[in-house]
């Protein structure tokens, strides 16, 4: 077996230690997982179950019959390769939670424990990181929206400054002066479409007076006044800050987008942020 790549947010050790906890767990305990003794065995006994496929760097992979009418099946995961299947689906579904990681896992593998999956990532240090508590709010009258580009919600997301590369300040050639004389992005100016949920996001390095005001929800001036000449049925609505019953759906999309991108940033130990939003 080839060595198994380590990543920075779960220790193989730490990964064993979950294993053999996992294991104590259940009463059969030879029988919890599939260790390569038993893969081997299986091989020669359970035909009428499983089948030999081909696969590279291994002369045979046993797989799971999924029917008759299939193509496709899948390798059976040993005990000795869960943790580079758990930790390839759970980066796959860019640190999601249990079940988008755990589907992420099923479709390239069989024998994979939910119950694994959901202890392997309650160690994951970014998931950690970012983790934030679930808060209780008052439910308000839901806004509806027939059509994309029907309804969209705007506001800033104040992300702490961090240096840009050269290419990054390059391609910004015909910025402002004002955005020139200040090396770092800070804001990020998150777009979303009510209908369809769809999101746009740019980086900013500060609140110019072309893109946003001090009234109320941070937005207007010029960039509305020229929005309104080219869609004169466009009615705007300054919703009140932090005010989840007209600002509901651009808030959540606010701590989804801050998230993903600071996983991003540490699982690619980035110092451009701004690339994360490409």
């Amino acid at each position: 077996m080839s060595s198994i790549q380590e990543v920075s947010w779960l220790t193989i050790e730490a990964f064993d230690n979950i294993v053999a906890s996992f294991i104590t767990k259940h009463k059969h305990q030879e029988k919890v997982l599939i260790s390569h003794e038993i893969y081997n065995d299986a091989v020669k006994v359970h035909k009428s179950k499983f089948t030999l496929s081909s696969g590279p760097g291994k002369s045979d992979i046993l797989c799971k019959r999924e029917g008759s009418d299939q193509q496709i099946e899948k390798p059976v995961a040993v005990k000795e390769n869960l943790y580079s299947y758990i930790v390839d689906g759970h980066t796959r579904c860019d640190h999601g939670a249990r079940d988008p990681t755990f589907k992420k896992c099923q479709e390239r593998y069989s024998f994979i424990s939910k119950a694994l999956v959901e202890m392997t990532l309650a160690k994951c240090s970014i998931c950690a990181l970012r983790h934030s508590k679930k808060t209780t709010t008052t439910a308000g009258k839901a806004i509806k929206s027939n059509a994309f580009m029907k309804r969209l919600q705007m506001d800033l997301i104040d992300y702490q400054p961090r240096p840009i590369s050269n290419t990054r300040d390059e391609d910004n050639s015909n910025s402002s002066e004002e955005e020139h004389d200040n090396p770092h992005m800070r804001y990020i100016l998150h777009i979303k479409d009510h209908f369809t949920k769809w999101s746009w996001a740019f980086p900013l390095r500060s609140k110019q007076p072309s893109l946003v005001s001090d009234n109320g929800g941070d937005f207007v001036n010029s960039l509305v006044d020229e929005l309104a000449q080219q869609w004169p049925g466009m009615v705007l609505v300054h919703g009140r800050p932090r005010h989840p019953q007209s600002q509901g759906l651009v808030e959540r999309g606010n701590a989804t987008l801050s998230n993903k991108l600071s996983r991003w940033c540490a699982e690619n130990n980035a110092q451009d942020w701004t690339a994360g939003l490409d």
